[in-house]
């Protein structure tokens, strides 16, 4: 902390560190404790780490162990907002003997979700729901329905986060009904919220927008305008995964009204991003680059950089599809370019280097995406700061666990293709109907992209072929030598 201003909290860290240094530690316990609380709510996690460590020797020196069980507890929470999740379940373990050791049971049942989180936030989830289990089992001895909801809650999302979604929505039913009982009308929105989600999740759309519609109903009897603003953006996308466009736009609007009375910008921009994607997928062009310029605009001011550059390939994307090539120049040069380019290798020579190269970029895409989850994001947030969807996360991160660094190098072997399910080819062929031309290029890359596996050319068309795809006439695609894929409507010529 500073010491250079003569005010309350300056005056209040000098009497807690002067207590403690003159080893008057029944009278330094409290006040440093207090500050450890204050400083981490303040997000000083430095200064509150150090209060809160000069709480546990205090109250070591003292004999008081319900304070040096919660200074524990006060820590792990430090520990675990600074990353370091090994040492947040240490702190958290020596809380929980003593709490144990004092039978307060509360207090073990408040550790043993908090060390659940832990495990959830770093992916070990049978440790998760293994801690989940015991602190739920407490919550019912001693008869606390709100804990029993906070933990069933946790539970569910570790059971939607690793696509056990029966077992997520039986654990969101049970508490649902606790909350029902205990009528608890905002929590109960959102747990209906998450079974929508569980719904959605399994293409299962009709009770998707039943249950969204019932959270959205109580979101607006409690006057809750925030979580209004998200499950109108959901229900949006229901219908937009659908197909049903225009009751999707009408969603979006309402949505991205309320995201702009209560000055949620990124929330305002995440959904005029949606919407840009909606006109562009009914060619009303003109209007999707509007609002993703509306997007890319509030992106830049909140400094939103990995979204404002997917927002950018969007339009690049839109642009292509107008085949306004001279406005696509404006866009990527806005500056005349007056200097001629210096020609210093062959064009040949430098399409090799530019093939070399990226297969660089692509492993380095995929180191990025483990340093991540190194530093404790999800598996969903580090696939989406670096733009892959979270199924081809869980394939890196799966390689990366298996194999280490050569887990994540290209796979470019010959011979028979691995395996790719049932599931994964009519996956495959919906992505291929939204285009009429492909190259074996580009269904290669995007095999790689939506699925996180890479084939040789040659391998494609093997895929292709066993997929029946490779006669114009009868398919969505087909694949001739030329590597060049063309749309199910022959062409007289």
């Amino acid at each position: 902390m500073k010491e250079t201003y003569p005010d309350k909290q300056y005056v209040e860290g000098s009497l807690a560190k002067h207590l403690f240094f003159a080893e008057e530690y029944k009278k330094a316990l409290e006040p440093n404790l207090r500050l450890g609380e204050r400083s981490y709510e303040l997000l000083d996690f430095s200064s509150a780490l150090q209060f809160t460590e000069r709480a546990v020797i205090c109250a070591e020196k003292t004999g008081n162990k319900e304070m040096l069980a919660a200074a524990f507890h006060q820590k792990g929470m430090i520990l675990e907002s600074m990353l370091r999740f090994d040492d947040a379940l240490d702190a958290f373990n020596k809380s929980l003997v003593i709490a144990r050791e004092i039978g307060d049971h509360e207090v073990e049942a408040k550790i043993l979700q908090q060390m659940g989180l832990v495990y959830e936030n770093t992916n070990r989830f049978k440790e998760a729901t293994d801690h989940y289990n015991k602190s739920l089992n407490i919550w019912g001895e001693i008869g606390d329905r709100a804990g029993e909801v906070r933990t069933l809650s946790q539970i569910g999302m570790v059971y939607q986060d690793t696509n056990r979604f029966e077992e997520a929505l039986e654990y969101y039913n049970k508490n649902l009904k606790i909350e029902r009982e205990i009528g608890d009308r905002a929590t109960e929105a959102k747990t209906l919220h998450m079974i929508g989600m569980v719904y959605q999740d399994t293409n299962r759309f009709e009770e998707a927008l039943e249950y969204y519609n019932k959270s959205l109903k109580i979101e607006r009897e409690i006057g809750d305008r925030a979580t209004e603003a998200e499950t109108l953006h959901q229900i949006a996308m229901v219908y937009q995964d659908t197909n049903r466009f225009e009751e999707a736009l009408e969603y979006y609007k309402k949505s991205l009204e309320i995201e702009r009375e209560i000055g949620n910008r990124a929330g305002e921009a995440r959904t005029l991003y949606q919407i840009a994607i909606v006109y562009q997928d009914t060619n009303r062009f003109d209007d999707a680059l509007e609002c993703y310029n509306k997007s890319l605009e509030i992106e830049r001011e909140i400094g939103d950089r990995a979204t404002e550059a997917k927002t950018i390939h969007r339009i690049g994307m839109a642009l292509i599809r107008t085949k306004h090539l001279k406005r696509i120049n404006r866009f990527v040069m806005p500056k005349p370019e007056q200097v001629p380019i210096r020609r210093s290798m062959e064009a040949e020579e430098l399409n090799c280097r530019i093939k070399e190269l990226e297969e660089y970029a692509r492993i380095l895409k995929r180191l990025r995406f483990i340093r991540y989850r190194y530093q404790g994001f999800s598996v969903e947030t580090s696939a989406h700061l670096v733009g892959i969807t979270k199924s081809v996360g869980y394939t890196w991160q799966k390689r990366w666990n298996e194999c280490g660094f050569e887990g994540l190098m290209p796979r470019h072997g010959g011979g028979r293709p691995t395996n790719f399910s049932e599931v994964q080819k009519e996956q495959l062929k919906v992505l291929l109907l939204q285009r009429d031309h492909w190259t074996t290029s580009e269904v290669r890359d995007l095999i790689n992209r939506e699925f996180g596996v890479e084939y040789t050319p040659k391998q494609i068309r093997i895929i292709l072929k066993k997929m029946g795809i490779g006669n114009a006439r009868s398919s969505a695609c087909s694949t001739p030598e030329s590597g060049e894929c063309g749309s199910n409507q022959t062409t007289n010529h």
